[in-house]
């Protein structure tokens, strides 16, 4: 589950979504209804990543982004490390702020962002 995950993995969907925009190739179009275009294709990935475009090709089949070009050492640990800063950034919170910093700061700011 998740929304794009690793900023490589997110570039591609977000590529992908411009280019098929409100076609049966886009991953989150309001044509499937507003439960799969707000919510359903974060929870079920396997089926938004199965759209392909007229010619066939899917997300997968994009080249990488080219921050990713240039530099595929770093995004290539934050691809691998991605969950353990998302992690670290939620502990922080708790850490520091307690319950209140863990809602607000982790919480609902993940959910506000993943809303815009």
């Amino acid at each position: 589950m998740g929304s794009g995950g690793d900023p490589i993995e997110w570039a591609k969907g977000h590529s992908w979504h411009h280019a098929n925009s409100d076609t049966p190739a886009d991953r989150h179009s309001p044509r499937d209804g507003i439960w799969h275009s707000h919510w359903g294709w974060v929870l079920d990935e396997s089926y938004a990543d199965s759209r392909r475009d007229p010619k066939g090709n899917s997300k997968d089949d994009l080249a990488a982004p080219w921050f990713y070009v240039e530099s595929p050492g770093f995004y290539g640990w934050l691809r691998e490390t991605y969950m353990l800063h998302m992690l670290g950034q939620a502990v922080a919170f708790a850490a520091i702020w307690g319950l209140p910093g863990f809602i607000w700061g982790f919480v609902i700011r993940v959910l506000f962002t993943q809303n815009m």
